[in-house]
């Protein structure tokens, strides 16, 4: 085909689009793209191409705006002692071997509750509460400081979470 070129009554030659052979009339056809090829280079559309998207509603059913974060446990800070001033950073109520801890607040606080204690080199301290004394806003400890603790250091009550 192509090139072999003859007379035949009533035809013609056309350029493939797509391949660019000459081709007589009577063995192309023309694409939905609107190109002319050979009848070896056609190709159907796409069927893909007549789906059509539907309509997704993401929207949430009663959206509400989010809620301010609350700490819902008991919590309170280690402050200086009466007893002197800080030494290099360090209240001697803070030391290792300590078990009574100045805190700013004791309410919600219990006998036997379980406790944490944020130590100064950043360990975290689990312990329990022996007594309180809320005249002079003290907790002791059932088991001594193992690291020195500095004023502002955070106590936080761990049985409160488990009664909310």
């Amino acid at each position: 085909m192509g090139t072999e070129l003859f007379y035949k009554p009533g035809g013609f030659y056309r350029i493939c689009d797509r391949t660019g052979f000459a081709v007589r009339a009577e063995h192309t056809k023309k694409q939905w793209n609107n190109i002319i090829v050979r009848e070896r280079s056609f190709e159907e559309r796409q069927p893909q191409d007549f789906v059509r998207g539907r309509r997704d509603n993401q929207t949430v059913p009663e959206p509400r705006p989010r809620q301010v974060p609350t700490y819902l446990g008991v919590e309170t800070t280690l402050t200086a002692q009466s007893g002197g001033p800080f030494s290099d950073g360090f209240s001697p109520g803070f030391q290792v071997g300590n078990y009574l801890l100045p805190v700013a607040s004791v309410i919600g606080f219990n006998v036997n509750d379980s406790v944490s204690v944020q130590m100064s080199n950043g360990a975290t301290f689990f312990t329990t509460v022996a007594a309180i004394n809320a005249a002079e806003l003290t907790i002791t400890l059932a088991v001594a400081l193992p690291f020195p603790a500095i004023a502002g250091a955070v106590v936080t009550d761990l049985t409160s979470f488990a009664n909310v």
